[in-house]
C-alpha cells in the first residue's frame, strides 16, 4: 500500500503479487468494496453482509518479478468513507480489496481487508466552524 491508513477523499496504490507467469488476456479484476457486516444472532445461521460502496476496474499491467507478477492498482477512497472497524456491537464496516481472473484454467482470486481511518476529521470541521 502507499500509506496506512487509507484516508476517505485521497487515492491509494497498492501492488499485488501473483504466483502466474503471464497476466491473463483479459487482464485482471480489481474491485474495491465497502461492506457493513451483521453478525448472526440467535437461530441464524450466518450474518449479513451489504455492500455500501464499491468501485471495479481491469487492470491490464502487470510487472514481472522473481516469482510471478506484480500488479499494480489505484483507487480513490470516497470522502464521505466510513472508517472501519465496528461502529456498534451489531455492525461492523470492512474495506476490502480483491483481485482476480476469470480466465478459465487460470482462476486466481485473493482479497486484502484494508484500514480506512479519516484523520483529524474533528480538527478539520473545528477549522471550517473558526473560518466561516
Amino acid at each position: 500500500l502507499s500509506q496506512t491508513p487509507l484516508q476517505p477523499g485521497r487515492s491509494f496504490r497498492a501492488e499485488v503479487d501473483v504466483r502466474m507467469a503471464e497476466p491473463p488476456t483479459s487482464g485482471f479484476q480489481a474491485r474495491l468494496t465497502c461492506l457493513n457486516r451483521v453478525p448472526a444472532g440467535r437461530g441464524e445461521n450466518q450474518g449479513r453482509e451489504t455492500v455500501v460502496w464499491e468501485r471495479t476496474q481491469v487492470v491490464s499491467t502487470a510487472f514481472p518479478t522473481g516469482e510471478g507478477l506484480r500488479v499494480p492498482v489505484t483507487f480513490e477512497i470516497p470522502n464521505d468513507a466510513e472508517n472501519s472497524g465496528k461502529p456498534s456491537v451489531r455492525r461492523e464496516v470492512l474495506w476490502v480489496l480483491s483481485l482476480g481472473t476469470g480466465t478459465s484454467g487460470r482462476d486466481f482470486r485473493a482479497e486484502f481487508e484494508l484500514p480506512v481511518f479519516a484523520r483529524n476529521r474533528q480538527s478539520a470541521a473545528d477549522g471550517a466552524a473558526r473560518i466561516a
